[in-house]
């Protein structure tokens, strides 16, 4: 699934197998992404995370530059 999220975009996003989510421009993650087993995260535009991304097995981003606020973490 694709879609064009606004410029800051809050989201909670748990999943209890597999998460995919692919983007077509800049995103400002503040929210929640957790997957208990993989979590994928693409995007063609720019990364910003402020929040959290989680997963069981593993996390995959594919992004134009990544920029991570020190509180933000990624497992």
């Amino acid at each position: 699934m694709a879609y064009a999220p606004s410029p800051l975009h809050r989201t909670r996003a748990i999943a209890n197998g597999h998460s995919a989510r692919t983007l077509t421009g800049d995103y400002v993650h503040t929210g929640e992404l957790n997957a208990n087993g993989a979590a994928t995260l693409e995007t063609a535009g720019a990364l910003t995370n402020r929040s959290t991304l989680l997963a069981g097995r593993s996390l995959t981003v594919s992004t134009a530059p990544v920029r991570c606020s020190p509180a933000a973490r990624s497992t």
